[in-house]
């Protein structure tokens, strides 16, 4: 993988906007096998932690699949006095993205929005190039793509663009096995994947783990109460900001950025 210089923005604030100029980035694929591995949940966690500790990134989280966050995070009612901009329908138009930000908690906020098809009112599915357009041109030193619900011929086609890819496993055998040639592609396409076991319980036989995965590292993300989950949502807040949640989680993630810095 090609590794990209960085060019950093010191950080005015939480809503502070991002420079639109800035050329250089790093750009980091959170994908996983199967559906319900927790790829949106990691990609939510991991960009907030990285703007509580590391403020001098100016982080950027886009969906480049199956739209979560607008809905969970409760963008229209953090946006409900300005305008949030779809990167999608400004593709569709044809439009220039390169000076378009939605910053909220120190986060650009690359969305798919419920008012998309109905204002095109067309079910505008985006192809590759589109998303390689939006792959080079959304601002921030540090974007982070959630690849959920990628289909597998377009995820290939995105990874090589990556400087590091997350690859988010559910260690429920049932959801393992299915994935077994997945998960052996990206060992051998990406020997360099950042593996992250989620939802770790003592349920887990990690013998039997290590045992399928092989000679991989992984970082293992513990399985998180629903009852945090659900009030994160019901209360608009990010689930980084529930107390439980971010004690939880906060050697987890800070494993995950470790690593990823040595390939950044």
């Amino acid at each position: 993988m090609e590794h990209h210089k960085l060019f950093r923005i010191p950080d005015g604030g939480r809503n502070r906007i991002m420079d639109p100029f800035v050329k250089e980035n790093r750009k980091i694929a959170i994908t996983g096998p199967g559906r319900g591995s927790g790829v949106s949940l990691t990609a939510g966690l991991l960009a907030a932690w990285i703007r509580h500790h590391a403020p001098s990134e100016a982080v950027a989280l886009a969906e480049l699949g199956t739209a979560y966050f607008y809905e969970a995070y409760g963008v229209e009612k953090r946006f409900i006095h300005r305008d949030f901009h779809s990167f999608y329908q400004l593709m569709a138009q044809k439009r220039n993205i390169k000076n378009v930000s939605n910053t909220e908690e120190g986060i650009n906020w690359v969305l798919h929005c419920p008012q998309d098809s109905f204002e095109q009112q067309i079910e505008w599915v985006p192809c590759v190039s589109d998303m390689l357009r939006l792959i080079h041109n959304i601002s921030g030193t540090l974007c982070l793509f959630d690849c959920s619900g990628v289909p597998s011929t377009v995820l290939w086609e995105v990874l090589p663009e990556m400087d590091a890819v997350i690859c988010v496993l559910d260690p429920l055998p049932s959801s393992l096995i299915p994935a077994t040639a997945d998960i052996e592609r990206m060992r051998l396409a990406v020997p360099d994947t950042v593996w992250m076991v989620n939802k770790m319980n003592r349920g887990v036989h990690k013998g039997e783990l290590k045992r399928f995965l092989g000679n991989v590292e992984w970082v293992e993300m513990p399985c998180l109460p629903l009852e945090d989950l659900y009030r994160a949502q019901y209360n608009c807040v990010l689930p980084y900001s529930v107390l439980p949640v971010r004690q939880k989680t906060e050697e987890s993630l800070k494993a995950l950025w470790t690593q990823l810095g040595s390939l950044t």
